[in-house]
Formats: C-alpha cells, sequence, structure tokens
C-alpha cells in the first residue's frame, strides 16, 4: 500500500504542474495543511475551542502528502527518498544516544 501512496502522490503531483501549477502553489497548500494540523492539535488539547473536521492523525497524513508532492516536483524519486531519509533517521538517532 505505500507503494500505491507514494505512486499516486507522484502521478497526481506531475499532472498537477503539467496543468501549469507550480511548486509555489504546493509549498501554499502544504502550509495550509500545516496550519490545519496546528488547529487541530490545539482543539485536542482544549487549548482551542472549535470544531474539527478532521483528527491531527488524519491532518498529519495531508501534511506528508504535501511534503511528498514537494520531493516529487524537486525532482525526488523513491530510491532518493529511502536512502537519504535513513541518512537523516541515523542523525537524529544518533543525537537521541
Amino acid at each position: 500500500m505505500i507503494t500505491e501512496l507514494l505512486n499516486r502522490t507522484k502521478g497526481l503531483t506531475l499532472a498537477d504542474l503539467a496543468k501549469n501549477h507550480s511548486v509555489d502553489v504546493l509549498l501554499n497548500h502544504t502550509v495550509e495543511e500545516l496550519g490545519e494540523f496546528a488547529k487541530a492539535r490545539s482543539v485536542e488539547q482544549g487549548i482551542k475551542n472549535a470544531s474539527l473536521t478532521e483528527s491531527t492523525r488524519e491532518e498529519a497524513v495531508d501534511v506528508v502528502i504535501c511534503a511528498l508532492s514537494l520531493f516529487y516536483a524537486s525532482g525526488g524519486d523513491d530510491e532518493f527518498l529511502a536512502e537519504y531519509g535513513l541518512k537523516k533517521l541515523k542523525k537524529w538517532e544518533q543525537r537521541l544516544q
């Protein structure tokens, strides 16, 4: 299933870019989704009183999809994502030790 998610995200990103949407548009969507995550977190923590249409977990998926879209729009591919991602995770892991 994760491969399907990655493939569909890449395909939709490239289709979106082909319709003259720019990386700036994708970036704006990413920032909007991150804001929606922040709002949901505030509501779930009781800091803010508002109605939610999606939980933080659901909003986080939106953020991930948008971030992947930026990655693919920047010429990224799955192999680089895995290689560089593992390198970054190793750095994070070392920081925790």
